[in-house]
């Protein structure tokens, strides 16, 4: 029979890399670890087969965590680079619009050419319509804007995401956002709340004094009172006067009623005295 040395070829460095793995988890589990016990027992196979497969279960769920991570970094890195992409264009082409065509010398050039080109192309005062100019448009058809609205549009992109190229998460920075968003707004609501806490001390501590509207309100009652009264006296000074002119208006009448009485009682004693002759 041939006899196989398990210290040698494939084998022997199989037992050795099995050992050292075995050794390095006893340096992590501690000094009170199962491994030894495992080598004691009376089944020593079962345990070289319990840490076998402790070993490939530990080294799939490892490989699956790296990728998980490494997917994850690689989504993060896109997403950042694409932020940065946008960001650094916009600012490349809005740089590029500020800046002069040709240098300061040489623009000098365009200048007949811009005359020339507005002479010609401007509107004729005696048409009606003024030239139209043919507009770029794109492959589906629609409209192109102009050069100006999409400068516009890049600005504000550059306002709007300002800060967000080079963070780690997007997430982060929308989530430091809202927060600084709502911390702005808590502490103007907290201003607010000290400003209405400062009127209702003042007016707490002036609970006597009236208001300005209400001793205007006052003085104008207090004339409207006086304005009644004069009024009052007035019309009592009137009805004074009127009873007064009755009076004298009574007492002429009596004064010239006086005399016609007397007569018409002088004729209706003649009158009786007349009747009573004829009649005896």
């Amino acid at each position: 029979m041939i006899q196989i040395d398990k210290e040698s070829g494939v084998l022997g460095s199989m037992r050795g890399l099995m050992d050292t793995i075995v050794f390095l988890f006893e340096i992590m589990l501690g000094s009170s670890n199962q491994i030894q016990c495992f080598r004691e027992s009376a089944h020593p196979m079962t345990g070289a087969l319990f840490m076998d497969s402790f070993l490939v279960l530990a080294v799939l769920l490892g490989t699956n965590m790296l990728i998980a991570l490494m997917a994850k970094t690689f989504d993060i890195i896109y997403e950042q680079q694409e932020t940065n992409y946008l960001y650094l264009t916009a600012l490349t082409t809005v740089a590029w619009q500020q800046a002069p065509v040709v240098p300061p010398p040489l623009a000098l050039l365009g200048l007949p050419y811009l005359a020339m080109r507005c002479f010609c192309f401007s509107p004729c005062p005696c048409s009606k319509s003024a030239t139209t100019y043919e507009k770029h448009t794109a492959e589906e058809g629609d409209e192109l804007p102009n050069v100006p609205a999409l400068m516009r549009k890049m600005e504000k992109y550059l306002v709007e995401h300002e800060g967000d190229q080079g963070e780690d998460d997007k997430w982060r920075t929308r989530l430091a956002t809202k927060l600084a968003a709502i911390h702005t707004k808590l502490e103007e609501q907290s201003k607010d709340l000290e400003k209405v806490g400062a009127l209702v001390s003042a007016t707490n501590s002036r609970p006597n004094e009236p208001s300005e509207s209400w001793v205007r309100c006052e003085k104008q009652m207090a004339r409207l009172e006086e304005q009644v009264g004069a009024q009052k006296e007035m019309l009592a000074a009137h009805e004074a006067k009127i009873e007064e002119r009755l009076q004298k208006l009574e007492e002429l009448l009596v004064a010239k009623l006086a005399p016609l009485d007397a007569k018409l009682a002088t004729k209706s004693h003649s009158s009786s005295a007349v009747e009573k002759e004829v009649l005896g």
